[in-house]
């Protein structure tokens, strides 16, 4: 079954969900943050808001400290700023282990913060809490990043070249189309049904892709390559790098719906590699015949036509 079967619909569906969970968000923090009538008390809003919210925060000095900033609302005079030293105390408190609570979180603290300085329902003041929504959604882990210095790098030739083709195509093609649809089988499943259980498969498609990165690293690679097949290293270091946070997609949303799209992205960058690995061998004549191992080479190229 070939990749590109699969990346159109989860493309559109990374993007609906992408926008469902940023547009929920802010309209869950505007519902939080706003009084229901201009003539409902402070200690009205407060105790909506608290018994709504309970059993997703728990955390009662922390709801009541930000309560007491949105309590400056209301009021037919311009608001007293927060104090900022408050501010990013909640901001602190806001933080935990999972990406999407402490998104909604800080994003309820700046939108309140923004509140009392007479801000919150502007486009600007909106748009720089998206951007900052964003930016906490797009911090992942780190991967190893591998240098030229951990490449076998071999002198230039048609022998090394053809031998490269071959030990690539070998060491790629067995279960890349699996571990793809693996993937997106477990996701699909686990979304589907709610169920955080059914994304146990990934654990071994990452060891897949850990295990590929260790054997392209053992790959003799002719010079003029050797970029190409670092990115490629680099490229699945990253991918299986995705997995652990892809297996919190159903209790860490956020985290999980980054981690597919990096896993989108990384998966593009390296067909286009692997396009201008292709792309080399015909300018450099290197041709495979159909019993080898490099005959997919051509085969790339010619899906690419």
């Amino acid at each position: 079954m070939r990749v590109r079967e699969y990346l159109p619909s989860m493309q559109l569906s990374l993007l609906f969900a992408s926008v469902c969970v940023a547009g929920g968000l802010v309209f869950a923090a505007h519902t939080i943050t706003t009084p229901a009538t201009q003539s409902a008390t402070n200690t009205d809003a407060v105790s909506v808001a608290s018994s709504t919210n309970a059993a997703a925060l728990q955390h009662a000095n922390w709801e009541a400290t930000l309560y007491e900033i949105q309590a400056q609302q209301g009021s037919s005079t311009l608001p007293t700023p927060a104090n900022p030293a408050t501010v990013d105390g909640l901001r602190q408190a806001a933080q935990s282990s999972n990406m999407t609570d402490t998104i909604a979180r800080t994003l309820l603290v700046n939108l309140a913060n923004a509140k009392t300085q007479g801000l919150g329902d502007d486009i600007p003041t909106q748009n720089q809490l998206i951007t900052t929504a964003v930016e906490q959604a797009s911090i992942g882990q780190a991967a190893t990043e591998y240098t030229l210095r951990d490449l076998i790098i071999v002198a230039d030739s048609p022998a090394t070249l053809r031998a490269y083709g071959n030990a690539l195509a070998t060491t790629h093609s067995p279960n890349a189309a699996n571990d793809i649809r693996d993937t997106f089988v477990a996701i699909d499943n686990a979304t589907a049904q709610n169920n955080p259980d059914l994304l146990a498969p990934l654990k071994k498609v990452a060891k897949d892709y850990q295990t590929m990165e260790q054997l392209l690293l053992a790959v003799p690679v002719p010079q003029t390559l050797a970029p190409f097949h670092l990115q490629l290293i680099n490229n699945f270091s990253k991918i299986a790098n995705t997995y652990p946070d892809m297996e919190n997609l159903i209790v860490d949303p956020v985290r999980g719906l980054n981690a597919i799209q990096q896993y989108k992205s990384l998966s593009d960058g390296t067909l286009n590699v692997f396009i201008n690995i292709a792309r080399a061998f015909n300018k450099d004549g290197i041709l495979f015949s159909k019993d080898e191992p490099g005959a997919s080479w051509g085969v790339l190229l010619s899906a690419q036509q």
